[in-house]
């Protein structure tokens, strides 16, 4: 499950991460313009072994860079990043099988995960999309860009 930021080298960086998981073999989903806590609650309940969100996060936008999410929706440990790091130096065999994939209205999906679980909202919304056994917070300093990205949403659904 990838998402990213609104940055100019996210496309870039996408296209590079989409690349190498396509050519190891893997699956690459990708969710375009998300937040991070989007990519968290798609990873987990798409059942995605791992999420990457690109992104500076608060830091300077050349700062750019790939922050990975557990498959259950959590950061993961220095340590299983510092695994990831170190299998992106190997210059390994390529491997058949691999492909990408878009994530046709992943944003709209967040967007209803979030009003029917942080905002209590019933879950009788139009379409239908899962309650998680888990909850996330969006912090604070967040919370503006996630509503703005939520009520985009919505305005595209035309709710």
């Amino acid at each position: 499950m990838i998402g990213r930021d609104t940055r100019e080298s996210g496309p870039g960086l996408e296209a590079a991460l989409v690349e190498g998981i396509v050519s190891a073999g893997g699956v690459a989903r990708t969710a375009g313009v998300i937040p991070t806590p989007g990519v968290a609650v798609l990873a987990r309940l798409s059942g995605a072994a791992l999420g990457c969100v690109i992104s500076a996060s608060h830091n300077p936008y050349r700062d750019n860079g790939i922050k990975f999410i557990g498959g259950d929706g959590r950061k993961l440990s220095d340590d299983r990043e510092a695994e990831i790091e170190a299998a992106m130096d190997d210059d390994g065999d390529e491997r058949d099988g691999g492909r990408a994939e878009t994530i046709p209205g992943a944003v709209a999906e967040y967007a209803t995960w979030l009003i029917c679980e942080r905002l209590d909202f019933p879950s009788s919304l139009p379409g239908s999309f899962p309650r998680p056994p888990f909850i996330t917070t969006v912090s604070p300093e967040r919370r503006s860009r996630c509503c703005a990205t939520v009520f985009q949403s919505i305005r595209e659904m035309s709710w």
